[in-house]
């Protein structure tokens, strides 16, 4: 799972939390934004995006249900044998 975010954004923070409690957090990346050209011209105005496996999950404000179809998401990698961590 990555969250990419920016420093001082609050959004980012509650994303990032809501993914370490569902995920645990040695399985989400957190990726600041800033400095990285391309990163900024894809995500600036939408921070925090959640990704799994490249796939946007979540963007803006990441809400539990986005955090559920995630789960669902990763157990349906798991079940056709793709490396999740």
């Amino acid at each position: 799972m990555v969250v990419y975010s920016r420093a001082g954004c609050p959004l980012c923070d509650e994303a990032i939390t809501l993914a370490r409690r569902a995920f645990g957090v040695d399985n989400v990346k957190v990726v600041d934004i800033k400095g990285d050209r391309e990163l900024e011209d894809l995500y600036v105005f939408r921070v925090p995006v959640l990704t799994y496996l490249g796939e946007e999950l979540a963007e803006g404000r990441v809400t539990g249900d986005a955090i559920q179809r995630a789960r669902r998401q990763v157990r349906q990698a798991e079940a056709r044998g793709i490396k999740t961590t």
